[in-house]
């Protein structure tokens, strides 16, 4: 079994002994985007996902009460590639790719979970049903199914064939 330490340290162990790499990787800040003046980012970031299949980083944040936005960035050239505004009536809080990187899927302050075709650029459609901020969505490894996780302390779980919710989880004690 491998092991890896947040401080960097990488343990490995065989019948019989155990080895330690120490890391020497150093990571230093190579850009910031945004900040007082002049940002792309209406206010927050609450959400960053990186596609599975392309450098692609999507990022989700918005204005608190005032509309929750999208935008997808190259993380290599540093730039943005496209993006929606008031995808959401409140902050996304949640992004997960698809499996095979065409669709988006978001999570937001205003209790919905929506869905987003990347390459053609619309939106495929919303999932309603949480009475509370939807915190976490996340994807099937086939792409049919999406989970969904609210501060209402359920889990969904939605067809996106038809997009119904096929089950729900029994109530959770926390968020």
């Amino acid at each position: 079994p491998i092991h890896l330490e947040n401080d960097g340290q990488i343990y490995s162990g065989a019948p019989g002994h155990l080895q330690l790499f120490a890391s020497s990787v150093t990571w230093t800040l190579a850009h910031t985007v945004g900040g007082a003046t002049n940002s792309p980012f209406a206010d927050r970031i609450t959400a960053l996902a990186y596609s599975p299949t392309a450098p692609r980083l999507a990022i989700g944040g918005g204005e608190p009460t005032r509309g929750g936005d999208l935008s997808v960035w190259d993380p290599v050239q540093f730039r943005p590639l496209y993006g929606w505004t008031n995808l959401h009536s409140d902050v996304v809080l949640a992004l997960a790719w698809s499996p095979d990187g065409t669709r988006i899927a978001t999570g937001g302050a205003d209790r919905f979970a929506r869905l987003v075709d990347t390459s053609g650029g619309r939106v495929l459609r919303p999932l309603e049903g949480h009475t509370g901020h939807v915190l976490g969505v996340g994807w099937s490894p086939n792409g049919r199914m999406l989970a969904s996780g609210s501060a209402d302390n359920s889990v969904k779980f939605w067809d996106l064939v038809t997009g119904d919710k096929r089950r729900q989880s029994a109530t959770f004690g926390k968020e």
